[in-house]
C-alpha cells in the first residue's frame, strides 16, 4: 500500500492553541483560507510524498539513527510570511526562531539517514516554519497583508522534543494526519 508520509517534530498544545488565535485574527480579512487544524499543526522537517509501506522500517530506522544523541530543541515563533511571495501568496506560515542552526542540522541528518536507506532527496533549501494555512482566494489583497504584518506573537519560547513519522490521508474535509513512530530526544 502507498503512503502519503512526511517527518515532523510535534509542537506543544500551548503553541498550537497560539497559532489557533493568529488564524482567528485572520479570518475575513481580505481572503478565503484553508486553515490547518489546531491537531495538525507541526513543523515538517521533510515531505516524503508517497511511500510504499513496505519501506516505512526504512524509515524509522533512519529516524531512530537520526534523532539519536539529539536533544531537545528550544525554539521560538518570530512572526508571520507568506510562500512564495507578498505578490503571489498561496501558503500563510509562521516563522521559526530560536536553536535554528541545530534545527537545520536535525533536518540535514535527518536527510542524510534517508539517503543511507535508499531514498532519493530533493535538495531543497530547509526553510524552518510551521504552515498555519493555505489561500484559497484574495478578496482585498492590502487589506490580507496589512492584517497579516500586524500580527502580534505572543507566548513564543516552545521546546520540541520528539520526531514523529507520519501518514497523511487527504480527504474533502482537510488531511488526517496519523503519528506511524516517534523518537523522543533527550534533554
Amino acid at each position: 500500500m502507498i503512503i502519503r508520509t512526511f517527518i515532523a517534530l510535534e509542537i506543544s498544545n500551548v503553541i498550537r492553541n497560539q497559532i489557533t488565535i493568529i488564524q482567528k485574527h485572520l479570518m475575513n480579512k481580505g481572503a478565503e483560507l484553508r486553515w490547518i487544524k489546531n491537531d495538525n499543526i507541526h513543523l515538517t522537517l521533510r515531505f516524503l510524498g508517497e511511500i510504499d509501506n513496505k519501506n516505512h522500517d526504512k524509515i524509522f530506522e533512519a529516524m531512530n539513527n537520526a534523532a539519536e544523541d539529539t536533544r531537545s530543541l528550544n525554539l521560538s515563533l518570530t512572526g508571520l510570511g507568506m510562500f512564495p511571495d507578498e505578490n503571489h501568496p498561496t501558503v500563510i506560515w509562521v516563522g521559526i526562531g530560536g536553536e535554528v542552526e541545530e534545527l537545520r542540522q536535525m533536518a540535514e541528518k535527518c536527510d542524510y539517514y534517508l539517503t543511507v536507506k535508499g531514498f532519493e532527496i530533493k535538495k531543497r533549501h530547509f526553510r524552518p516554519h510551521i504552515t498555519i494555512g493555505r489561500i484559497k482566494k484574495i478578496t482585498d489583497k492590502d487589506l490580507f497583508i496589512s492584517e497579516l504584518k500586524d500580527v502580534e506573537i505572543n507566548q513564543t519560547d516552545f521546546k520540541v522534543d520528539k520526531l514523529n513519522v507520519v501518514k497523511s490521508d487527504l480527504k474533502p474535509t482537510g488531511a488526517i494526519y496519523t503519528n506511524l513512530h516517534t523518537v523522543h530526544f533527550y534533554n
